[in-house]
């Protein structure tokens, strides 16, 4: 929905993390809150008379998930705001599928799972209850993993990623962040 709201000229959308109604499990709440930080409307909201869905309401291990990607929002805000500036004045979506940026990648044009914060990073989420993998369509590009700085040429167009490969800790903290070679993110 967020990809097509972008592409539609809507360029300020998101979810509500945790889901409007309803009881969200600790681990779809950390990976909402995973994705939310990537999403151009970052926010908690519910319904009166749904379950607290706040990052302490599921425990000492979702409060650290969500403290890492609240802080990690915020060191991209610089990030964001020149996204904004550039939707208000071309308006390319903030958040975007990748064949928005690798047109050329026919491969791309079937990808719905992943997104481009703006030209800069893939994020590939795992969308999927109890899974700690996914295959990981990749551009033909150079890329650089965001945490750790490795350099990848991709040549590959699937690659399986995993919580160990990207040597994250958290077992629920399982999106891949890439940011292609060139970037400033």
């Amino acid at each position: 929905m967020l990809l097509g709201l972008g592409l539609s000229g809507v360029p300020f959308a998101g979810s509500d993390i945790g889901g409007w109604t309803g009881f969200a499990s600790p681990e779809l709440f950390a990976r909402w809150m995973e994705l939310g930080a990537v999403s151009p409307f970052y926010r908690g909201h519910v319904q009166h008379g749904t379950p607290d869905q706040e990052p302490w309401a599921f425990g000492p291990e979702v409060e650290d998930i969500s403290r890492i990607w609240l802080n990690q929002r915020y060191e991209w805000l610089p990030y964001l705001c020149s996204l904004f500036h550039q939707a208000s004045l071309t308006g390319a979506p903030l958040l975007r599928p990748p064949v928005f940026e690798f047109q050329n990648d026919l491969d791309l044009l079937d990808v719905a799972d992943e997104a481009m914060l703006g030209p800069w990073l893939l994020v590939a989420p795992v969308l999927e209850p109890a899974v700690k993998s996914r295959t990981v369509r990749l551009p033909a590009a150079d890329l650089l993993e965001w945490r750790s700085g490795a350099r990848w040429t991709v040549r590959s167009r699937r690659c399986v990623w995993t919580a160990r490969t990207l040597r994250w800790s958290l077992g629920s903290r399982t999106s891949t962040p890439r940011t292609r070679a060139g970037s400033r993110t």
